[in-house]
């Protein structure tokens, strides 16, 4: 970022530093850049947005091409102020560091800021949550695969709310410039999230009460008994990844539609939803290394054919157990903190004057 002409727009203790980009924007340039792909409506706000800080500056800058924009706290933490209605004092440095002039941006326009701001602010939010989503099976999984085993009451219910969560994730961008949209959207994925936490005690309970045994229920010893226990087993479990992945993703929605980053609000989520993750996955190991002890034990009770085929069993729950054992729930519970946190990092764009935005993803 140019720092010998910069306008700063200071809110508190935070700034908005904004230059002129001096330097050609070349594709060795833009591999440190990812281009956003905006709306027609998106640009012409990015457009709007860069002309009034151009004209602003009143000077030999003011015909750049593109403008380097950065949020050193974080983008969210800039956007507040803006709703206050507070006049913000912009200052623009020389050369040498010392206030050449000093002009009141906001009054001349504020919802040319206010509207960009958020516009980008959604935009980054969308390219965030593609990444963090793309390898996670909630999002990714075609539909008919997920019915494969998808079964019995919940059956119906789970689907609606996936179908619904990939409906405003695929959107994203589109339903936020409309608020009328954008707010019955919340709505259905709060109602997704509390689907996606009945479903996980469901499943819980459904995996628990298959592997159990006790006073009143042997261990079957026929093998194709055994089989549509694994089975099962296998099937309520998968069942119970996707609602704890819808689990994650509705919550990760609802912060970027609601734009809520109230940092006690994301630390509730994040513990919140961890503490789901976390008990899952200790549930899972321990029903799993009960069924897998039972299998043995029957395996050392068969001879041949049956034997082998127990065997195959044992290997299909070491499958299960295997991600669950190397910490998977601690990959997810990192996805989830990072997802969360990554807005308040600095964020830099580069946006030119027909609105053209790209934003830094490495120094």
């Amino acid at each position: 970022m140019n720092e010998e002409k910069t306008i700063r727009l200071n809110f508190g203790d935070k700034e908005c530093l904004i230059a002129p980009y001096e330097y050609p924007v070349t594709p060795e340039i833009l591999r440190h850049y990812k281009k956003l792909e905006l709306s027609p409506s998106e640009k012409n706000q990015m457009s709007q947005f860069v002309k009034h800080i151009s004209s602003a500056m009143e000077n030999e800058e003011s015909n750049q091409s593109f403008y380097a924009v950065k949020w050193p706290d974080g983008l969210p933490n800039m956007l507040t102020p803006f709703t206050d209605g507070s006049s913000y004092m912009g200052t623009l440095l020389n050369e040498s560091g010392k206030i050449a002039a000093q002009t009141r941006l906001m009054p001349l326009n504020p919802y040319l800021l206010i509207r960009a701001g958020f516009s980008l602010l959604a935009l980054i939010s969308q390219i965030f949550l593609w990444s963090v989503h793309q390898k996670l099976n909630v999002i990714n999984q075609k539909i008919d695969e997920i019915l494969e085993f998808l079964y019995g009451d919940k059956k119906a219910e789970l689907l609606a709310a996936i179908s619904f969560t990939r409906y405003a994730y695929e959107n994203f961008s589109s339903i936020m410039e409309h608020d009328g949209q954008r707010n019955a959207t919340i709505q259905s994925l709060q109602s997704a999230r509390m689907t996606a936490m009945q479903d996980v005690e469901f499943y819980l309970s459904d995996l628990h009460s298959r592997v159990s045994v006790g006073k009143d229920k042997r261990f079957p010893d026929r093998v194709s008994e055994m089989g549509r226990i694994v089975s099962k087993a296998i099937q309520s479990s998968d069942c119970l990844d996707l609602s704890i992945q819808l689990c994650m993703t509705a919550n990760l929605l609802e912060i970027y539609y609601s734009q809520n980053y109230d940092p006690k609000y994301l630390r509730y989520v994040e513990n919140d939803v961890g503490s789901y993750i976390s008990r899952c996955e200790k549930q899972m190991i321990g029903d799993f290394n009960a069924l897998k002890a039972n299998l043995e034990t029957q395996e050392r009770k068969k001879y041949d054919k049956e034997k082998k085929q127990v065997g195959e069993m044992i290997q299909q729950v070491e499958q299960k157990l295997a991600p669950l054992m190397n910490d998977k729930g601690d990959e997810l519970k990192a996805k989830l903190a990072t997802a969360l946190r990554f807005l308040d990092k600095e964020t830099e764009c580069c946006i030119g004057t027909d609105g053209t935005t790209y934003l830094k993803t490495e120094n």
